[in-house]
């Protein structure tokens, strides 16, 4: 609700806080980094892969912790529900310190990286053989 709270912010509120306008739309991809990167990286993949991208499968980051490290619901849940937090701080912070470019960059590099690491420890045979 805090995100939600700040682009309502008036001008003038905004100038309070320091926090640059043109960075206020990556403060929201920073809250929405995890679900934003799943889906663009399983999406990626499905098409480098040769794949129909709007198809189920379970290469989704749940999936991962479910399927391959056998966690439960729960601590599944917890996990990724802890590590967007800390995103979001994280964020929050370089929304004030960091240009625009800077963010942008930084954005494209972790998606190249998500999408790296997504083949290294699905396996390319893993994700043609799911369902």
């Amino acid at each position: 609700f805090g995100v939600i709270k700040c682009l309502t912010l008036s001008t003038e509120q905004l100038n309070d806080l320091r926090l640059p306008i043109s960075n206020l739309p990556f403060l929201m991809m920073f809250v929405l980094f995890i679900p934003v990167m799943d889906t663009l990286r399983v999406i990626s993949v499905r098409i480098i892969l040769g794949k129909n991208p709007v198809k189920p499968d379970r290469t989704h980051l749940h999936h991962y912790f479910l399927d391959v490290l056998h966690w439960s619901h729960t601590k599944t849940t917890i996990f990724i529900t802890t590590t967007a937090m800390l995103i979001t701080l994280l964020g929050v912070g370089l929304c004030f310190y960091l240009s625009v470019w800077v963010l942008m960059s930084l954005f494209v590099f972790m998606f190249f990286i998500s999408i790296i690491i997504s083949i290294k420890l699905y396996g390319k045979k893993r994700i043609i053989r799911t369902k």
